[in-house]
């Protein structure tokens, strides 16, 4: 368990720091039962939170499991170059309460074979260029009690990556988007 206790993490990525997160997991192998809770988030050159999982060909046979039994708690995240969260593949059991994403260019990406990731209170304004949440091949995705404003969209569920444009991944995604719970959510202007 990490208790920022109010302190911020803020990688200043105007001054040349371009590709720095805020807090990222590993790569190369899953973690589990981790908790992160009252932390400020800021001036990041690619993600706020880096829950990425890269598998190096092992999709191919089929031994993929990303992190899982994440929890999050009154997170703030602002000025993010990239998606202030970005949710890996095959990711499980991910939770997040009083998100709150202020100025990035997505809010929360939701990457393919992700299940069982729930958004309690989101508070996302401001993602300039993409969706405040991407929900990309994933299951079982509840966002409830959310407030929406000036995305670029509030919320696109999708198959496959690049669908929305024609365009179709090299590998097809197993999970169709399905099986999702969008819950007394306020939707504002822009």
């Amino acid at each position: 368990t990490l208790d920022c206790r109010g302190a911020r993490i803020d990688q200043r990525w105007e001054d040349g720091k371009r590709s720095r997160s805020g807090v990222r997991f590993p790569y190369e192998r899953s973690v589990s039962n981790v908790t992160i809770r009252n932390c400020s988030i800021g001036h990041v050159g690619r993600y706020g939170l880096d829950l990425k999982r890269i598998f190096r060909g092992a999709e191919l046979r089929g031994e993929m499991l990303g992190h899982t039994g994440l929890r999050f708690e009154n997170i703030s995240i602002r000025h993010a170059r990239g998606f202030a969260v970005y949710i890996g593949q095959n990711a499980a059991q991910i939770y997040f309460e009083n998100l709150k994403i202020l100025d990035a260019y997505g809010g929360v990406y939701v990457e393919a074979g992700a299940q069982h990731v729930s958004l309690v209170s989101p508070d996302i304004r401001g993602s300039r260029k993409r969706e405040a949440i991407a929900i990309d091949s994933a299951q079982h995705v509840l966002v409830r009690d959310g407030h929406f404003e000036n995305n670029g969209d509030a919320i696109t569920i999708y198959k496959n990556c690049g669908e929305r444009y024609g365009q179709v991944c090299p590998i097809v995604r197993a999970l169709d988007a399905s099986h999702h719970q969008l819950l007394d959510n306020y939707f504002g202007p822009g």
